[in-house]
């Protein structure tokens, strides 16, 4: 995080490049060869950068906090020869869960696919019991989209909606 701030201090209004687009600037005198586009070039002025230091002044610029998805430690495990194996193999089996482990040797990269079903099988007895559990889904969604904001920045994604045997 230190060395990111040490970057953020030289975004300065003095090293900075703005650009405008609009279909309002009419009058512009350079024109870019390959598309016709035109543009133009325009310097700062000394009031103009003192404008921009009050504007930055008023902002607070900070960095997002911890994202619990992200990884700290990147270093990838040697795997014994257990786990080397070309097929998934059952490492957890209750009645209320089942857990499948297969080490993936091909490229090494840590990945994870986990798939959660809530078993219910009225949920597809009645269509008010299917829009119903729709609208639960939906709901359930809803509230952890802040949440799932972190996973999905992380790279993580996640679905929930209404199968035959439940919510999935």
């Amino acid at each position: 995080e230190h060395h990111l701030n040490e970057i953020f201090d030289y975004f300065t209004p003095e090293n900075s490049k703005i650009m405008v687009a609009s279909p309002l600037f009419t009058s512009t005198p350079l024109t870019e060869p390959w598309f016709g586009t035109p543009y133009s070039i325009e310097h700062y002025t000394t009031s103009d950068i003192k404008g921009y230091i009050e504007l930055v002044n008023d902002i607070q610029f900070s960095l997002p906090g911890t994202n619990p998805f992200v990884p700290t430690n990147l270093t990838i495990k040697s795997h014994t020869s257990s786990f080397g194996k070309s097929e998934p193999e059952i490492i957890l089996d209750l009645d209320y869960v089942t857990i499948w482990f297969k080490y993936e040797s091909l490229l090494k990269a840590p990945q994870a696919n986990i798939y959660i079903r809530f078993v219910n099988p009225v949920v597809y007895n009645t269509p008010i019991n299917y829009i119903t559990s729709k609208i639960l889904a939906s709901v359930i969604l809803s509230q952890a989209v802040e949440f799932l904001s972190y996973a999905e920045e992380a790279g993580i994604q996640c679905y929930l909606d209404v199968s035959k045997l439940g919510l999935e």
